[in-house]
């Protein structure tokens, strides 16, 4: 499906330029009128469209501090995890895909759950992200020296494995500094990687012990290529946010039953959103650098695939068309 949409762009006269890596823009007149590479290549044109993932932290700094109007914005932290697939199956369906049903006609279970715990509990709401049912735990860095999860499923769904992120609101203390949410960030993930032993390995904990605050037993079998390694993560997560996710923990065993006795949490879920967004023209979705636009993920405005690619849609509808954009939430 990647190699079509390329040839379809292709086709139109349009050009894919590999390993050129974009470090900042072209500013003349007041505009933005192009872009510059790493290797010193200056790229014109009548109009920029930049759509940073979370890990172009680079750009996003060099953008920043050259005045490209920005602000903070609250972002999550949290961690993946995983159970045998069988226990969401039983617990969803109330009985196993591909073994009382033909997996053709009953697919590996789904969740969507959400925790708001009562306000004596003092613990914030908790919701699962990016379910993979039939999936696999991957390794999402860009950085040596860091580690963060991510989850994935193959068209099959048939790993035998299922997983989450489970991701609480963060306070939004960065309000001064925007940039430093991306510090948070990074010594979380720095701690992740030293925790799993520093060769990619994932550090994780059993559910129950997390909720309990204790060691708990090593790890079981994962889905995560490179590994476990038994860890506290309930010493690596913010407090706020092992609170959170323990009292979730215990919400989410009585929806799913064996959801915390039988699951294993794995690494920090630490790329979910930005902590950094930058601000729009509301008419025209400009930045604050006419002739910039800005879009999905790393620039603020998604959290996933589909929101990013709906973000993209809008700014290049706005543009083409130059109707108005409806107005920023």
């Amino acid at each position: 499906m990647c190699k079509r949409l390329r040839q379809a762009v292709e086709q139109r006269g349009g050009r894919f330029r590999w390993d050129s890596e974009v470090v900042d823009v072209i500013e003349s007149g007041g505009r933005c009128t192009g872009v510059v590479l790493k290797s010193g290549e200056r790229l014109t044109a009548p109009a920029v469209v930049i759509a940073p993932g979370h890990s172009a932290r680079a750009l996003i700094t060099a953008l920043a501090r050259r005045g490209v109007a920005h602000k903070a914005k609250g972002f999550q932290l949290g961690c993946r995890i995983e159970h045998d697939q069988r226990v969401i199956d039983l617990g969803q369906y109330g009985c196993i895909s591909g073994a009382d049903y033909p997996r053709h006609l009953l697919h590996a279970a789904e969740y969507n759950l959400v925790s708001r715990p009562p306000e004596h509990l003092r613990a914030q709401s908790v919701t699962t992200f990016c379910m993979c049912p039939g999936g696999e735990i991957i390794a999402a860095t860009s950085d040596p020296g860091q580690l963060s999860t991510n989850g994935m499923s193959r068209y099959a769904r048939a790993s035998g494995f299922a997983n989450a992120g489970l991701i609480v609101n963060q306070p939004d203390d960065h309000r001064d500094d925007p940039l430093s949410g991306f510090d948070t960030i990074d010594r979380l993930e720095k701690a992740c990687f030293a925790a799993g032993g520093a060769d990619y390995a994932c550090p994780a904990q059993s559910a129950a012990a997390f909720a309990r605050g204790e060691a708990g037993p090593a790890p079981v079998a994962t889905s995560y290529r490179f590994g476990l390694r038994p860890a506290r993560l309930d010493r690596l997560l913010p407090p706020a946010t092992v609170t959170a996710i323990s009292a979730a923990l215990r919400y989410f065993e009585r929806v799913i039953p064996g959801f915390m006795a039988t699951g294993t949490l794995v690494g920090v879920e630490a790329r979910i959103s930005s902590p950094l967004r930058f601000e729009r023209n509301p008419d025209t979705l400009e930045s604050s650098l006419p002739g910039l636009y800005l879009a999905g993920e790393g620039a603020g405005y998604a959290g996933g695939i589909v929101s990013a690619g709906l973000d993209g849609l809008r700014i290049a509808e706005t543009m083409l068309t130059g109707v108005p954009a409806r107005r920023e939430k």
